[in-house]
């Protein structure tokens, strides 16, 4: 059986502004033009992938102030709406393959380092459990020497336990199969600067197994990470875990359908929490079906900026301690910066009011400056390096993309707003990727379907727009009809 490609449930109706790529500093300007000459994604999506690759390089050396009180991380979070075909693995790998060098580098320069003190940390357990058994042994025993042998045992064993060997922490950035328990473990115990980075986001916040509970802890811990807050995560079923001096880079990729999803999770909690406020967002038009095919070119441009982001990660990270906690140095904006800045937050909030342009989408809107204050840190780290003071025509280049992002982000809440059979087609469509088998009758939606498609009108109608978008056919199997579905459909993450 022959399938086409499942099409989008639902799409902007607003046209997508021109990218602001001359907004962004040079060095990333010009790598994503001409990048974007080759492989012929959208602009916005080729830029994506460089500001997160950008972020992930430049976070650990830098916070941002945008007054005496209003300080933190230059992290960014990016959520890219597109459908399977776009090219986005592509881009991230391009702009990110410096970092992933970088990073397998450092790992085996390092490893030498890691062997020598696994073998003293398996002594030093060895010391440990030799001094535990020999205090149990003598524990019940009575006399003078018995006791004096006692005492200095537990005096050893405090000594012991006061000196741990170190333990190298090995560069490990990149994180995809994740979930809140396992994220916070490897955060506050590995590298103080990663990211999480999918180009497929069903695997990290639309899977099956994220539940709402899940999902809103989740959810939760990337708002802290954000803020750059410390988060103590204790447990007595699972490891606990206590974040301190941590940064963390957002770049996900999603389908449409899991856009829904995470919208529609938990009531709608990913929205309520305030991440997709956090969180830069676009959802470029496609260019599947323009693309021909385009001989691969020299690209100075990408060179250049992959040796500044190396030059970058070869600095020092502004550490403390065996377990990496990082104090940033803090970039301030200068006078006239901050006048840019101010401007750009008191023209926002002006039409964050029911009436106002941003009326639909206040808690983004809300978020919107400090976005800005954040690009401006990452663009002023890549050009200048950590040090120093932000100038006006940064932060004029970043307030541009913030804004760039905060019109996507009305585009994209508007076209969530979805018609009811649409809206149950997706509830439907999500309904049956949970399901193992890929045929269903269709009489068994009534029965054991979501609630709100128990009733013959709104299944059929939702059955109707999974045919017509190529999601699933009705085909008769022996004497009964069966709603199947596009085997593609598992492929495209929702």
């Amino acid at each position: 059986m022959n399938w086409p490609e499942p099409e989008p449930l639902f799409e902007p109706a607003e046209a997508e502004r021109p990218y602001p790529l001359g907004a962004l500093p040079r060095v990333i300007a010009e790598a994503v033009k001409e990048y974007q000459a080759y492989g012929q994604q959208p602009f916005s999506l080729v830029a994506c992938s460089a500001l997160a690759s950008a972020s992930l390089t430049a976070q650990g050396l830098a916070d941002v102030a945008r007054d005496r009180h209003l300080i933190g991380p230059i992290s960014l979070h990016i959520a890219a709406i597109a459908v399977s075909g776009e090219r986005k693995t592509s881009a991230d790998r391009s702009f990110n393959k410096s970092i992933r060098e970088w990073m397998s580098e450092r790992r085996a320069a390092l490893q030498p380092t890691v062997d020598n003190a696994r073998a003293d940390l398996l002594a030093w357990q060895a010391q440990r459990d030799g001094l535990l058994n020999k205090i149990r042994r003598t524990a019940g025993s009575t006399g003078k020497d018995t006791e004096a042998d006692l005492a200095r045992c537990k005096q050893r064993l405090a000594e012991l336990e006061s000196m741990p060997p170190h333990q190298p922490i090995l560069p490990s950035l990149f994180h995809e199969d994740t979930n809140a328990a396992r994220l916070a473990v490897d955060l506050a115990e590995g590298w103080p600067s990663a990211s999480i980075w999918s180009d497929e986001a069903g695997l990290v916040i639309g899977s099956h197994g994220m539940n709402d509970d899940n999902l809103m802890g989740f959810i939760g811990l990337l708002n802290r990470l954000w803020d750059g807050n410390e988060f103590d995560r204790s447990r007595l079923t699972t490891k606990s875990a206590f974040i301190r001096g941590r940064r963390l880079t957002v770049s996900l990729m999603m389908q449409p359908i899991v856009l829904t999803r995470l919208l529609g999770a938990g009531g709608g909690a990913s929205r309520a929490m305030g991440w997709i406020a956090r969180t830069l967002m676009a959802w470029p038009v496609s260019t599947i079906g323009s693309r021909p095919y385009r001989d691969v070119p020299d690209m100075p441009a990408l060179d250049v900026l992959h040796r500044r982001l190396r030059e970058l990660l070869d600095m020092k990270l502004p550490a403390e301690g065996a377990g990496m906690v990082l104090a940033p140095p803090v970039l301030s904006l200068s006078q006239p910066a901050f006048q840019v800045w101010r401007s750009l937050h008191d023209e926002v909030e002006a039409e964050l009011s029911r009436a106002g342009e941003f009326g639909n989408i206040p808690d983004i809107g809300a978020k919107i400056a400090e976005n800005a204050a954040r690009l401006a840190g990452q663009f002023h780290v890549i050009t200048q390096g950590p040090g120093g003071t932000i100038d006006s025509v940064t932060l004029e280049g970043a307030a541009s993309v913030a804004i760039w992002h905060l019109n996507e982000a009305r585009r994209i809440v508007g076209a969530a707003k979805t018609p009811q059979d649409v809206a149950d087609a997706s509830l439907l469509l999500e309904w049956l990727l949970r399901r193992p088998e890929n045929a269903i009758e269709p009489r068994e939606i009534l029965r054991v379907g979501p609630l709100a498609l128990r009733e013959k009108k709104c299944r059929d109608t939702a059955i109707k727009v999974l045919t017509e978008k190529h999601w699933a056919r009705v085909v008769k199997i022996g004497n009964a009809d069966r709603l199947v579905l596009n085997p593609k459909a598992r492929g495209q993450g929702g």
